[in-house]
């Protein structure tokens, strides 16, 4: 445990090569942040993952909020196992549900390659500049599992944990 409430962790229980390997983070939250509302102003993301086939894909891309659940002048581009597309984002919102644990919901909608799509995603607020998010669409070739944290950074911000689908 770090001075500021900060921890990070590892397990790893993989004797003769099977068993659990990973690690991460815990963060101190502001509870005052636990809302929509909170959720504002200019952010870049990125994120790399796998999908069920253990293919790589990576994603970045900006958007902008203005808190109240609507994310505007989004871009992006995906690589999708080498190919690169950029992203024309049809749709883009969030909400935090719930104001006593500060768990929220965003949803991504757009197209690549001509081929429309959606990712969904849970979070949970860490402040008001900083989400950890997780994608919650089962993981297929279609929509693959990031491995990214997500702070914020002034005066562009950034969420990198948001992923796409990639044919």
């Amino acid at each position: 445990m770090l001075a500021n409430g900060n921890a990070q962790f590892i397990e790893f229980d993989a004797s003769g090569g099977a068993g659990t390997i990973g690690s991460g983070t815990m963060e101190k939250a502001d509870t005052t942040a636990y809302s929509t509302a909170r959720i504002t102003g200019d952010y870049a993301f990125g994120a790399a993952g796998s999908d069920n086939a253990n293919n790589r894909a990576a994603i970045a891309g900006r958007f902008t909020s203005n808190g109240t659940g609507t994310l505007t002048n989004a871009a992006g581009d995906v690589n999708a196992y080498g190919t690169d597309y950029a992203m024309n984002f049809t749709a883009a919102n969030y909400t935090v549900s719930s104001t006593a644990t500060g768990r929220g919901a965003m949803s991504l909608a757009f197209t690549f390659g001509g081929a429309p799509d959606t990712l969904n995603f849970v979070f949970y607020v860490v402040n008001s500049g900083k989400l950890f998010v997780m994608e919650s669409d089962t993981v297929t070739t279609a929509t693959p599992l990031p491995d990214q944290g997500c702070p914020k950074r002034s005066p562009v911000c950034s969420l990198p944990t948001a992923t796409a689908p990639f044919p």
